[in-house]
């Protein structure tokens, strides 16, 4: 009985496709990621967290 071992080229073997191609600009689509839009998303989270803060605080001294 003969064994024959194959050794796969990395082309042969299945790599699952991750997003467009490397420098490809017409992959995006949208401009939510950019920074701009970023650092607006995290500026509403900040103020987010301190208008529920301030909102549980009054709740709190009116229950008083």
């Amino acid at each position: 009985m003969k064994t024959t071992i194959k050794i796969l080229r990395p082309e042969d073997v299945w790599h699952p496709k991750l997003g467009a191609p490397r420098g490809n600009r017409n992959a995006w689509k949208t401009g939510a990621h950019r920074p701009e839009l970023r650092d607006l998303r995290k500026a509403v989270a900040v103020w987010r967290r301190a208008t529920d803060a301030l909102i549980a605080r009054g709740q709190k001294e009116l229950e008083n």
